[in-house]
């Protein structure tokens, strides 16, 4: 999606075209930057949540990439802290499933590439610290999306 094309500004965020893109944009940089910081994914989702709430900005797969991603590293934080219930597991999972979803679906060519880095833990060409879905790797419902056909009955 054209950030040129949004409208209407979310809360917090300017109505003018070019400082509303801008302040998009430096809103999209800084949940990426949270993505690298320790523990930065729950400052990253609320970020993303705040932009998805608005109708254009809903449309955008570099959104729901960085998304997908934080809700994987939330998923896998939660699963080394041990002690998190079976609901709260469940929710980040369908979330980062619900992302990837959505990512794919609107920027396919884009996101495909970058989600199979960050999810196939057989992949010998992923960068190091590059792997916030493998925590979901061999999930069916993942593979059905993730996986390139030929790992089998992928899309």
């Amino acid at each position: 999606m054209a950030l040129s094309t949004i409208r209407r500004a979310p809360s917090g965020l300017a109505s003018d075209s070019q400082t509303r893109i801008f302040a998009v944009e430096s809103k999209l940089a800084e949940m990426f930057s949270n993505l690298y910081s320790r523990g930065g994914c729950e400052q990253a989702i609320k970020i993303g949540l705040e932009l998805a709430a608005d109708a254009e900005l809903n449309k955008s797969g570099r959104l729901w990439l960085y998304m997908a991603a934080a809700y994987g590293q939330q998923h896998a934080a939660l699963v080394r802290a041990g002690n998190a219930d079976d609901a709260a597991l469940a929710s980040s999972r369908n979330r980062a499933l619900e992302a990837v979803r959505n990512a794919v679906s609107l920027d396919p060519a884009e996101n495909l590439p970058a989600f199979r880095m960050l999810y196939d833990r057989t992949d010998t060409a992923r960068p190091r610290g590059e792997s916030d879905l493998v925590i979901f790797f061999g999930d069916p419902d993942f593979d059905r999306i993730l996986l390139p056909p030929s790992h089998g009955d992928a899309i």
